[in-house]
This record gives structure tokens, C-alpha cells and sequence, in this order.
């Protein structure tokens, strides 16, 4: 399995050591990758057009042009099937990101710690979910999430799961 991180975070210190924190914490247990937006609006333009594939959005309240409440509730009326951790400065918005659903709210006051345990609750919760195909690739373990899988090929012996983003050949 490969989780798909976006970081949307308009200080570039704070979005660096959010990347960091993640990197640290998921490097041992699960492929990872990154994509990074500086504002909401350019989050949003991803998704119209069809280039965006995160699972999971690491984001910023305070922001220029479209603030972070302002995203989740366009990925929510339109309902991108992604999950959000907020990591932001304001206290004030905790009880309103429930009306999201974010998975955590993160205080950057306390990050290190906060955001390492988000992340780690969140990859447990992945990995005891029932809607993956787990294969062996050469010797590796895999997991193919079920959701992302648009049709299975059958090639002689091999079979291939045809995903969003990538051919998965087992």
C-alpha cells in the first residue's frame, strides 16, 4: 500500500517540518508520497482537473485565497473521498472540523508529538481495514485498497489490478 499524502500549508517552515514529522513517522510503516499546495485553491484546481490521487490531506486553517474550513467544505460538498488531519495555530475551529470530519486535529504549538500519533492512528486504522486485497510481489507484501481498484486483468499466470494511477501486477 502507498499512502498518498498532500500537504496543504502556505508557510513553507511549517509545511518542511510537517513533511519531516510525516516522513519520520511513516518511513517504517508504509510507502509513502508527497504532493504540496501552497493554498486551498490550488488543492481544488487538482481535483477539477483530475490530478488529484492524495488519501490524506495534512492542512493548514489560516491561508491566502481559500482558507483551510473553506477547502474541506468544497472536498466535502463534492465528496472527495479523502481523509483530513488539521494542523493549524487556531483552537478556536476544533469543534467545527468535526462538521467535516476530520480525522485529528493537530495544534502546531505541539506537533512533534501530536501529528506523529495522528499519523500513527491513522496507518493502524488502514491496515485493520477489511477493504484491501492483500498479494505477495515477489517475496513483498502488498495491499491493493479495493476502492482504488477500477478492473483486474488476467494475463496467463499473472494477474494485474488496474488502479486510479498505477498497474499492479501480481
Amino acid at each position: 500500500m502507498k499512502l498518498k499524502v498532500a500537504i496543504c500549508e502556505d508557510n513553507p517552515g511549517y509545511a518542511g517540518k510537517i513533511r519531516e514529522i510525516a516522513e519520520h513517522t511513516l518511513f517504517s510503516k508504509v510507502e509513502y508520497e508527497f504532493v504540496q499546495y501552497e493554498n486551498g485553491t490550488d488543492l481544488i484546481q487538482d481535483v477539477e482537473n483530475g490530478n488529484f490521487h492524495s488519501n490524506l490531506i495534512l492542512l493548514d486553517i489560516h491561508m491566502e485565497s481559500m482558507n483551510g474550513l473553506e477547502t474541506v467544505e468544497w472536498i466535502r460538498k463534492y465528496k472527495v473521498d479523502v481523509d483530513v488531519i488539521f494542523v493549524t495555530v487556531a483552537q478556536e475551529y476544533v469543534y467545527q472540523c468535526y462538521i467535516y470530519k476530520a480525522f485529528a486535529y493537530i495544534l502546531k504549538s505541539d506537533m512533534e508529538y501530536q501529528l506523529k500519533d495522528a499519523l500513527n492512528r491513522y496507518v493502524d486504522e488502514l491496515m485493520e481495514s477489511s477493504d484491501y486485497l492483500n498479494v505477495d510481489i515477489r517475496g513483498s507484501k502488498y495491499r491493493i485498497p479495493i476502492n482504488d481498484v477500477l478492473y483486474f486483468e488476467s494475463n496467463g499466470r499473472k494477474l494485474i489490478a488496474h488502479l486510479l494511477d498505477e498497474n499492479i501486477e501480481f
